[in-house]
């Protein structure tokens, strides 16, 4: 209960008291709320946002980009199409959520085979990392959103993000140590897409022995950065 300042003006009158008691607003019976599921209210806990993600991951490995809709990813998660909406107003902003959602786990693989906090790493370091991250093959999903992105620019920001903090930059005019880590990166691209381009599948061991090769180019066998003209970021 508030507590009234002794200062400040009465409440206004009310003349609800000569009501009968059973009408009376203080008393009067309230019929019971209703009760709904976030999912039905169209509100979704964030679990279930990346439970969406997940399920239109599935269905797109299993029926391309085409077979993307909001009625497949509710059947496949179980939830209401409105619960979906709520998330992901338009099939544009969920594809764009997948972008984000791969990038993102791209970026968690690489600050974890970076090894080391991201502003004490050498540019060595990252481009080592990057390389060791593209040692798993590009999966279907990846190649079909890459191929939609190629018309809605808007979908590689995401990855562009990613990019512009792991990759060395590939360009003209650098040292040798720069052209060493654009070289490595380009090879590690290769490998990524290796599986789709070949249509054939390289074992994992090949992959891994391959992708540390490359990494060993530009970090060392030590894992401690092979340019020693390489410096901490500040």
């Amino acid at each position: 209960m508030t507590r009234r300042s002794r200062w400040s003006s009465p409440p206004s009158r009310s003349y609800a008291w000569w009501a009968p008691r059973s009408s009376r607003g203080c008393c009067a019976k309230q019929p019971p709320a209703v009760r709904t599921s976030p999912e039905a209210s169209g509100e979704m806990r964030p679990s279930q946002r990346q439970a969406a993600i997940k399920a239109a991951i599935r269905v797109i490995e299993g029926g391309g980009l085409s077979g993307l809709t909001f009625d497949a990813v509710a059947r496949e998660t179980g939830m209401t199409k409105s619960g979906l909406v709520y998330h992901f107003p338009s099939k544009e902003d969920m594809l764009m959520a997948l972008h984000e959602h791969l990038a993102s786990a791209w970026e968690d693989n690489l600050i974890e085979a970076l090894g080391v906090p991201y502003e004490e790493s050498t540019p060595d370091q990252r481009a080592a990392a990057y390389v060791r991250t593209q040692s798993q093959a590009m999966s279907r999903v990846e190649l079909l959103l890459m191929i939609d992105a190629a018309s809605h620019p808007e979908y590689i920001a995401p990855w562009a993000a990613v990019t512009s903090r792991w990759a060395a930059p590939v360009e003209g005019g650098q040292d040798d140590a720069g052209f060493r880590r654009a070289m490595a990166n380009l090879a590690a691209d290769g490998l990524w897409v290796y599986d789709i381009l070949n249509a054939q599948t390289l074992p994992a061991e090949v992959r891994e022995e391959f992708a540390e090769r490359i990494a060993r180019t530009v970090d060392g066998a030590d894992g401690r950065g092979g340019s020693p003209e390489a410096e901490p970021r500040g």
